[in-house]
């Protein structure tokens, strides 16, 4: 299959804190959430079985650390998000997303986290490796335009 996708974004600067999964931190991370939200500012936030990580933009950490009292248990502050937007046709056919990481790998780019919604896919990563990993990515796709 040759993908094509609509878009591919960048957004620089931002930071992810992943907590334990709990009911105060749950509703602190909603009140971060609300706070952000309400500026415009950029939040993505993933819930796993015993985990929640809160992406946001640096310029937010201050926020974070006033909302959110519990200590994260793991941090990391200088992460890119490149977000990829694909045509809906693509959402049944299999191997796109295994496509996309494996060039990254090729290229030794770590993925930090990852998100996604039914078109869009959300790939965070060292922002060390945004320009590469943008590189990879856009020619990928060219390639298969061509």
């Amino acid at each position: 299959e040759d993908y094509n996708i609509k878009t591919i974004d960048i957004h620089t600067h931002l930071a992810t804190f992943t907590y334990q999964k709990t009911t105060q931190t749950a509703r602190e991370i909603h009140k971060l959430a609300n706070s952000i939200q309400s500026k415009g500012g950029y939040i993505s936030l993933s819930e796993g079985m015993r985990e929640t990580t809160v992406i946001i933009e640096k310029e937010n950490l201050d926020v974070l650390h006033r909302t959110v009292t519990e200590r994260s248990v793991h941090a990391h502050e200088n992460i890119s998000g490149i977000g990829i937007v694909f045509d809906e046709k693509y959402t049944s056919v299999p191997g796109m997303y295994y496509i996309l990481l494996q060039q990254l790998l090729l290229q030794n780019i770590n993925m930090i986290e990852i998100t996604s919604t039914f078109t869009s896919l959300v790939l965070y990563i060292d922002e060390r490796d945004t320009r590469l990993a943008f590189d990879t990515l856009y020619g990928l796709f060219r390639k298969n335009k061509m």
